[in-house]
């Protein structure tokens, strides 16, 4: 059955290519473009940076329109709630993964194809990335920079994407277009709290064990709320 699900959806798969492959497109460009005007001696590499975060918005994005539409149909063509739970998370996570590996494709396209582009549009015969002394020392070179995120962050994203989705598709599903408002509260307060509470709050790495701790609590028991919902949800027909 899930096979059938993921069929039938497959053209999801063209909104993830397309999203994450015009903001690829629109990098490479803006790059390139510097490349051929100013001709400076360094560049960056920055796609396997922002792909990935793209790919987590889109997982969370389209894992509450999974839970509003998706599992509302397998409900009303007759599947138990847990089914209709389980056939929705197995389509959100397949999808989910297919969105991280094509932002990692796209960053390996970056990584290795770009830098000879660059260079020659720079007007160099040569390019190093991550060069660890100063670029003014080479000559005829482009040194780039790369900016990425390792690959134990990706299961991360993944997680929170899809944990990201299941909630608020779950707020949704129960409380309606009330629920949109829960969702814009949910999020003003995850843009002003983090203000009030200093800067070192932006600095993922400078957490300490209670706010890591804390958030990791919130995250479970909104994960089981939402849960608990769908399984005792009701669909209006």
């Amino acid at each position: 059955m899930l096979k059938k699900v993921i069929r039938f959806n497959l053209d999801d798969l063209l909104l993830y290519l397309g999203v994450e492959g015009g903001i690829f497109l629109l990098i490479q460009l803006v790059i390139g473009g510097v490349m051929v005007l100013l001709k400076p001696a360094d560049g960056i590499l920055i796609s396997d940076i922002i792909l990935p975060i793209v790919a987590g918005i889109l997982i969370l994005l389209s894992g509450v329109t999974h839970v509003t539409v998706t599992f509302e149909q397998a409900l009303r063509f007759g599947q138990t709630r847990r089914r209709a739970v389980g056939l929705t998370a197995g389509l959100m996570a397949f999808e989910g993964v297919c969105a991280l590996g094509c932002a990692a494709l796209l960053a390996l396209v970056e990584r290795y194809l770009s830098p000879p582009l660059w260079a020659w549009l720079a007007g160099r015969g040569h390019w190093v990335v991550d060069y660890p002394g100063a670029s003014g020392a080479l000559e005829d070179c482009q040194v780039l920079n790369s900016f990425q995120l390792d690959w134990q962050y990706y299961p991360a994203i993944l997680a929170i994407g899809l944990g990201g989705g299941l909630v608020g598709g779950a707020i949704i599903q129960r409380f309606g277009s009330k629920g949109a408002w829960i969702l814009w509260g949910i999020w003003m307060a995850a843009c002003f709290v983090p203000q009030m509470m200093g800067r070192e709050v932006f600095a993922i790495g400078d957490w300490n064990a209670y706010m890591i701790g804390s958030c990791v609590v919130l995250g479970i028991g909104c994960l089981v709320w939402s849960l608990w919902s769908l399984l005792h949800a009701v669909v209006k027909g």
